[in-house]
């Protein structure tokens, strides 16, 4: 019945020429929809998320039709999309499916409509949803490792973090990205390195380690390559806490004096290079953070 009635509403639009009487059909469509996933078996939380996935259906007639006729196929997608949602709340696994599917969606239509006012945000809050249902999905598994939940947030982070320093770039012709590389991609490595060091230094097995060393060294090639301050610093320092601390052991073994020694080496090391070179301590510290602020952003 709800099918026959989605039938006549557009037939009626399409006799009329009024697209918002093609609304109704939209709505109705989720009904019939429904209902055929209810007859082929699906419980409500697996009908919920049947709506999202013909939301998708629902997105591409959109993105195929010409204005005025598009306003319906946006109707029924934000209706399939919000009570698929709403549906799929009474089973976990079923709501981070529908999770991964809006999200998608989201994602997808804010990439197409770059960069039009709001579809950033848009674009932003699917990538969000992506992150919930992948971590949602992680917990149902079982999945213990902290890096395992801490690399779609990274990588999200990442994601939006490059987008707006991008569109600060392309908003002033030859100017310098708005968005610091300290904000933009910083976060990001120190979240997933910091999260596999410290789970290396609550004693958890060496691939901790191995997973921290391989996010700094992969900062600081990135940050190297492109001259970017931000991750090749937050690079380098992990890179430093993964060695000290996996050198830990065999350095407690190391007499007092053979520490002195070492230490009084390299501070009269030091001192005859900076004599030779006439500089002080500050003069040479000023000199390398004026590299960094020119050479790097």
């Amino acid at each position: 019945m709800a099918a026959a009635v989605a039938a006549v509403l557009t037939i009626e639009a399409v006799r009329l020429r009024r697209p918002a009487v093609g609304n109704g059909a939209a709505l109705v469509a989720q009904v019939a929809l429904y209902a055929g996933a209810w007859a082929a078996g699906l419980d409500a939380a697996g009908a919920g998320v049947a709506l999202c996935v013909g939301a998708l259906a629902w997105a591409g007639l959109a993105a195929a039709v010409e204005e005025p006729w598009r306003e319906p196929f946006l109707v029924a997608t934000v209706a399939g999309a919000g009570s698929g949602l709403a549906l799929a709340t009474g089973d976990p696994n079923a709501l981070f499916d529908a999770l991964l599917v809006v999200g998608g969606l989201l994602v997808a239509a804010g990439i197409v409509h770059h960069p039009a006012p709001g579809w950033g945000m848009a674009a932003h809050s699917g990538g969000a949803l992506l992150v919930a249902g992948v971590v949602g999905h992680l917990a149902l598994a079982g999945v213990t490792a902290a890096e395992a939940f801490a690399v779609p947030v990274a990588a999200h982070l990442l994601v939006a973090g490059g987008y707006t320093r991008r569109a600060g770039a392309g908003a002033g012709a030859g100017s310098r990205p708005a968005l610091s590389s300290w904000l933009a991609y910083a976060p990001s490595v120190a979240l997933l390195g910091g999260f596999a060091l410290v789970e290396r230094m609550s004693g958890g097995a060496g691939w901790h380690a191995l997973v921290a060393g391989a996010v700094g060294l992969a900062a600081v090639a990135a940050g190297g390559q492109w001259r970017l301050s931000g991750p090749l610093v937050t690079g380098t320092a992990l890179l430093v806490a993964v060695t000290v601390h996996e050198s830990l052991a065999t350095l407690a073994t190391v007499p007092t004096w053979a520490w002195l020694a070492l230490g009084g080496s390299v501070l009269i090391g030091l001192g005859v290079l900076l004599e030779r070179r006439g500089a002080s301590p500050a003069e040479t510290g000023r000199r390398v953070v004026d590299v960094l602020a020119e050479q790097f952003s």
